[in-house]
């Protein structure tokens, strides 16, 4: 699991499906402490390894997994690229690579308040740039990569609208967003008006190693 934030997936997944074993790894020394003692509460540590890694960067042997997950996280990575690089490497032959990912709505800055939008929510959602691409880029990338049999899937509808109401009716509530910095406050507001979440496409992508 690329990516795994807190950890909650991961303990659902194990109590649903049963898998042998899950490694996990993450930037956030933070969520990597908090993820491991909700494993420990769960009683499922000799189950589920967490480490703090780079999931561009793993350095685990050849072929040591067949299946990976970046659950909403692999466009934050520096850069998704280099993740597929990595879980081409790190998959055995057959193996299934499966992202939920966001990409970018092709030709959407081609104005100036879209660009700035994108820009700023990039920003904000600690977004590469350089993630910020069709899905037709994504697909030749995995392909680049040594993956076949790409499925993407646009379920855009299903999660952006939800939340973009979600995240307006909390932007004007004064908790929690008064705990926040004017600047931060500032940003998240301007974005969401410039239309960022509009600039992108939801996407459920698996992919096989060949």
């Amino acid at each position: 699991d690329a990516g795994f934030g807190f950890g909650d997936q991961d303990i659902y997944w194990m109590q649903r499906f049963r898998p042998r074993h899950i490694d996990g790894v993450n930037v956030s020394a933070r969520q990597v402490t908090r993820a491991r003692q909700r494993v420990d509460e769960a009683g499922l540590a000799d189950r589920i390894t967490f480490w703090l890694a780079d999931a561009a960067e793993l350095h685990f042997p050849d072929g040591t997994f067949d299946k990976i997950i970046a659950l909403e996280s692999a466009f934050h990575f520096r850069t998704r690229q280099k993740f597929f690089a990595a879980a081409s490497r790190l998959l055995q032959p057959g193996g299934l690579l499966v992202l939920a990912d966001f990409v970018a709505r092709p030709r959407y800055a081609a104005n100036f308040p879209a660009w700035l939008g994108m820009q700023l929510g990039s920003l904000a959602w600690q977004i590469p740039i350089r993630n910020l691409h069709s899905i037709d880029v994504y697909i030749a990338q995995l392909r680049e990569h040594g993956f076949r049999d790409i499925i993407p899937t646009n379920i855009t509808a299903d999660v952006i609208a939800p939340f973009k109401r979600f995240i307006n009716s909390r932007l004007k509530k004064r908790p929690p967003w008064s705990r926040y910095h004017p600047l931060v406050r500032w940003n998240a507001k301007l974005q969401m008006k410039l239309g960022f979440l509009d600039s992108l496409d939801y996407y459920i992508v698996s992919a096989t190693k060949a």
